[in-house]
């Protein structure tokens, strides 16, 4: 069955991110073939499996925060905040500034070494203090991390730089630097900001959720299970849609093509 409209949309933007690939033929010359080829396409087990892909249930497209920048960073906080009840510790704090500093600002604030071996169990997280999206104090390893989350939005011209003068003005005798997070791994108008995509998080919990020494609640596993998915499916490309969508293509050129047309 053609897919319901809860889902159609979700399917049509997954398909067309390949069509847009593709070049469009004629469509079958009689209203018999067209038929025939609109049946075989619609009975197709691929179709019902990328239906099923992506018409899976995700708490943060259902309450249609996919994209809230305010939302993300809220969650991102939640992830990196060392004392919330996630079960992570400061593993994910310590593994997104580890995988920012791969691009790191041209003042070298840490090294990877260095924080593996911080205990930074006690870092403050703070939310839209200073209007930046989430920032990272910790006064026992003298350290604030300002981290601007951009989902839709681009950087102001002087954003960045308003921001770094004004928390380093703060605290003069911290290292002081930020991570720009974006969709595309977008590099900063500032030289003392890291950078790093959404794109790089599925990986990160993925390998957290399987480090010996950490209990994870269920509950906890599921909500970043939902978070991994909801970037995958709105930030970066799905590889398995994109190979069924080439694959569907494929053996039914002459009915999508006759969709779109």
């Amino acid at each position: 069955m053609w897919p319901s409209c809860g889902r159609k949309t979700r399917w049509s933007e997954a398909a067309g991110r390949f069509l847009e690939r593709q070049s469009v033929s004629e469509p079958p010359s009689t209203e018999s073939d067209q038929l025939r080829a609109l049946q075989e396409f619609e009975g197709d087990p691929d179709l019902a499996a990328l239906e099923t892909l992506v018409g899976r249930f995700n708490i943060f497209e259902a309450l249609g925060v996919a994209r809230a920048e305010l939302k993300h960073s809220r969650f991102l906080g939640f992830l990196l905040n060392p004392r919330e009840n996630h079960g992570l510790g400061d593993g994910f704090l310590k593994g997104f500034l580890k995988t920012a500093l791969k691009y790191p600002p041209k003042v070298h604030p840490l090294a990877h070494l260095e924080i593996d071996l911080l205990d930074l169990s006690e870092a403050e997280i703070l939310f839209e203090r200073d209007k930046i999206d989430v920032l990272i104090r910790d006064v026992q390893n003298q350290v604030s991390v300002i981290v601007e989350n951009k989902v839709d939005n681009t950087q102001r011209p002087g954003q960045l730089t308003d921001y770094y003068q004004r928390e380093s003005a703060r605290y003069p005798h911290r290292s002081v630097f930020g991570i720009y997070l974006t969709i595309d791994g977008v590099e900063p108008e500032n030289d003392n900001y890291a950078w790093i995509s959404h794109s790089a998080i599925p990986g990160l919990l993925a390998e957290l959720s399987q480090a010996p020494g950490l209990h994870i609640d269920p509950e906890v596993q599921s909500a970043l299970k939902h978070y991994a998915e909801v970037i995958g499916r709105r930030f970066m490309p799905d590889e398995q849609i994109d190979s069924l969508c080439g694959k569907l293509y494929k053996k039914h050129k002459q009915a999508i093509d006759l969709i779109v047309r």
